[in-house]
């Protein structure tokens, strides 16, 4: 099953866009000691990396990877500034999506090994709505790759995304923009259930590699084989998930691939195919279609940019791209 749809868009609220010669500097900024330098080179990295092409963002992750600006933007979360802290993972969150960075797996990997996954889980409890709303963002593209998921399992990460959508209804429709009405609640539940959705599909895909030969029932050792034992409803060897989330789970898969339907028959020009009872675009079934759309950066034919109206991300001077 493909991996929940990935990216997190930031896009520029003004005209000025850095020029990427002009990374090298914003680095510098991004590590010095004063704090509004700091804030400076973090807004511009945020601009650069919405507003590069596919090549220039593979050359902007190649660079901070080699240059240590991962290191520096993982330093920028003990910031006490809420702002600072947004912002970074808004950075963060498009740095592992594929869309932005083709080599994003590498920084992912880096991620993996600084311990990334700690700090993520913790602003997915943040009582901020903009903190969780990009931290669970930056959660479900770091987790796509296999790896970086069974370990975010390890450390505790589905009963953080459990907490995360606890409570919460499905979206009813596409959020026009974060503006502080409700549509932060609807993102993190897109997000957190695509992050869900990564975590299953990497635990599962891991189980059915390990299954001995015949598949058999002998004991498997380890966090895999706890994971399975009293599991109800699912077949050998998947993630454990309360009802709320095995529910957001199916929601966001019936999402996916609806709207994977929908871009192909855009680029083919024929008419998508008719729905199989999942969640569409304008659709309401069961009071709980018309899902949000992907927040990512893409190259969409589809694609709104949608400014944030709320007052965090007024001040972030970004705003977030609402990709159907």
């Amino acid at each position: 099953a493909p991996a929940a749809a990935d990216g997190v868009a930031i896009g520029a609220a003004g005209p000025s866009v850095p020029d990427i010669h002009e990374l090298p500097a914003i680095v510098t900024l991004i590590e010095s000691p004063v704090a509004r330098a700091r804030e400076e080179g973090t807004r511009q990295l945020a601009i650069l990396v919405e507003a590069a092409s596919a090549a220039e963002g593979a050359l902007v992750g190649d660079f901070l990877r080699e240059a240590g600006g991962i290191e520096l933007l993982l330093e920028q979360l003990v910031d006490t500034d809420d702002v600072a802290v947004q912002r970074t993972l808004m950075i963060l969150g498009n740095l592992c999506s594929d869309a932005v960075d083709a080599g994003s797996s590498a920084t992912k990997a880096l991620l993996l090994e600084l311990g990334a996954i700690e700090s993520l889980l913790q602003f997915c409890d943040s009582p901020l709505p903009p903190t969780r709303l990009y931290a669970t963002a930056a959660l479900q593209n770091l987790v796509k790759d296999e790896a970086v998921a069974l370990t975010a399992v390890e450390q505790g990460a589905t009963k953080v995304l459990e907490r995360a959508i606890r409570g919460q209804r499905q979206p009813l429709r596409p959020p026009a923009a974060f503006d502080g009405s409700g549509a932060e609640a609807d993102g993190v539940y897109y997000f957190a259930s695509g992050a869900l959705l990564n975590l299953y599909d990497a635990v599962s895909a891991a189980s059915t590699r390990r299954q001995p030969e015949g598949g058999g029932g002998g004991a498997r050792k380890g966090w895999l084989g706890r994971l399975s034992k009293g599991t109800k409803g699912a077949h050998e060897g998947a993630l454990q998930l309360n009802d709320e989330a095995t529910r957001a789970v199916s929601w966001r898969r019936k999402w996916d691939a609806r709207q994977a339907a929908l871009l192909a028959a855009q680029a083919a020009g024929t008419t998508p195919p008719p729905s199989d009872g999942g969640p569409s675009p304008g659709e309401s079934a069961r009071g709980d279609a018309g899902a949000p759309p992907s927040v990512r950066r893409a190259t969409s034919p589809t694609r709104d940019a949608v400014p944030a109206g709320d007052a965090a991300a007024r001040a972030l001077g970004v705003c977030s791209r609402v990709v159907l």
